[in-house]
């Protein structure tokens, strides 16, 4: 699939762990409360697992458009099906309007570092999570057609 976005891969789906045996939550408030608790960034993907194409795969998924697990240790890691009404929920609070929808939140868990609507190239994504693995605050910039910067992650707190 062009401009595969890298985010969670089907084992760690269904499994519950990433392919370096790294935790994947499922519920976005225990993802931000565990990344608070201990000082790292929050991945939170957004999809649609009913529907194959928008089926994403984190780093380290064997897939030869898939990078290595690279960085990911840096990152507490949560995965949300939009399609539950839970994740319908998540999705609304976090605006997403297009799937696949993943986001960045700082180490704090207050601030959104970076989110993306719909399929990234490889080397947009494995920069975004470079860019942001020790979940600290950055000047703005433009990723490649992406906006990276500072929002509140009030509006997405189900804590």
């Amino acid at each position: 699939m062009e401009g595969l976005l890298v985010a969670i891969c089907s084992a760690a789906v269904l499994t519950g762990s990433a392919a370096s045996g790294q935790h994947v939550a499922t519920d976005y408030g225990e993802a931000l409360r565990t990344a608070r608790s201990v000082g790292r960034p929050l991945l939170v993907v957004l999809d649609s697992a009913q529907q194959h194409e928008e089926r994403i795969a984190l780093p380290g998924a064997r897939s030869a458009d898939a990078p290595a697990a690279d960085g990911l240790e840096n990152y507490v890691l949560c995965h949300v099906d939009a399609t539950t009404r839970y994740g319908q929920r998540v999705a609304k609070a976090f605006r997403a309007t297009e799937l696949p929808y993943a986001a960045i939140i700082d180490k704090t868990g207050s601030v959104i570092l970076f989110r993306r609507a719909g399929h990234m190239r490889r080397g947009e994504w494995i920069g975004a999570l470079r860019r942001h693995r020790d979940g600290e605050r950055h000047p703005p910039e433009l990723l490649q057609g992406s906006w990276s910067g500072h929002a509140s992650a009030g509006d997405v707190c189900f804590t």
